[in-house]
């Protein structure tokens, strides 16, 4: 069976990565890397917040997550996260998001941080 994990639209199938995502979270995903935490990095990297987002499209399986009730009332926006990990069946988001990291999990879906997750896969 393939176990899968979801960081806001990243699916990590045990031992190997598939990304799978959301239309809206792409467009989040942009807006987060324009961050100046981000950008300063990424010009390090010598890559745009486009060309990430661009090349990680094209790694993506796009998934229609199903629709949910609303879960987080201050950002609801986050529940498309949700929504997409329930129509994936995920076993874990990694986000650090703190909305996401407050519920610590949702419909036995595990919520954590990317180090957590690092420090508990090794």
């Amino acid at each position: 069976m393939t176990r899968f994990t979801t960081h806001d639209s990243i699916l990590c199938p045990h031992r190997s990565h598939h990304a799978l995502h959301k239309p809206p979270l792409l467009a989040e995903l942009d807006n987060v890397l324009k961050r100046d935490k981000f950008l300063q990095r990424l010009n390090a990297a010598q890559v745009t917040p486009q060309e990430l987002v661009t090349n990680y499209a094209a790694l993506a399986l796009v998934v229609q997550a199903r629709h949910i009730e609303p879960v987080i009332l201050d950002d609801p926006d986050d529940d498309a996260v949700l929504a997409c990990a329930i129509t994936a069946k995920a076993d874990t988001i990694i986000s650090g998001d703190r909305h996401l990291l407050q519920l610590g999990s949702y419909q036995q879906i595990n919520i954590c941080s990317a180090s957590d997750f690092i420090n508990d896969f090794k």
